[in-house]
């Protein structure tokens, strides 16, 4: 008898809607660049996915005050994969409604977060 086990360290796995479908929250490994431009700030970031078979899905942002958490997400299909972290360059767009300082917040595997401060003109 041959036994597979598959360990996806520090991912929440959650099943979607679509049949054989994983979302995961991805951690966020360095802000690159930030650009801002009147109340738009464009950040360049490389992101860690869990496997090479994971891609994008949506962000997922919240607010409280000038405190802005970001949540990339990405999915698969459950297919069998090799189990190795996949690096990747992506781009965020966010828009703000006032100007000031605003601290955001990524996540960086688990518990511990990727924080930059940016203040908008």
């Amino acid at each position: 008898m041959i036994t597979i086990l598959f360990f996806f360290a520090g991912c929440d796995l959650l099943e979607s809607e679509e049949k054989n479908e994983f979302i995961t929250e991805l951690s966020v490994e360095k802000i690159d660049s930030i650009q801002v431009v009147n109340r738009s700030a464009k950040l360049f970031l490389t992101v860690s996915f869990p496997t090479p078979c994971y891609s994008f899905y949506k962000n997922e942002i919240s607010s409280e005050g000038n405190n802005y958490t970001v949540k990339i997400l990405g999915k698969t299909n459950g297919e069998m994969c090799i189990q190795v972290v996949d690096t990747r360059k992506m781009n965020l767009d966010l828009n703000f409604a006032s100007s000031g300082e605003k601290k955001i917040s990524f996540n960086q595997w688990g518990t511990e977060t990727l924080d930059t401060l940016i203040l908008i003109p």
